[in-house]
């Protein structure tokens, strides 16, 4: 089976800087590295906590910023799981 890179292009976006107290949604994109299409069913989570989400059809998710720092941690069958 041929494990395929998820591109994180969204990472830097939505944890640089300091955030409030108040929470906040992101609405952020998953693409694959190599071909550049959105990665459907992808699951996404907080590295502490029990936040989590999957990606649409369209690799788009949204997720609640609660506090940081935390890091996502994004999976899929068929390919690299990342942390960032």
């Amino acid at each position: 089976m041929k494990i395929t890179k998820i591109a994180a292009v969204f990472l830097v976006m939505a944890f640089s800087g300091k955030m409030m107290a108040q929470e906040t949604e992101k609405q952020l994109l998953i693409k694959d590295a190599d071909d550049k299409f959105p990665i459907a069913d992808a699951l996404v989570k907080y590295n502490q906590g029990n936040s989590h989400t999957h990606t649409g059809t369209d690799g788009t998710f949204a997720i609640p910023v609660k506090s940081l720092p935390d890091t996502l941690v994004i999976s899929r069958q068929g390919y690299d799981e990342v942390n960032g």
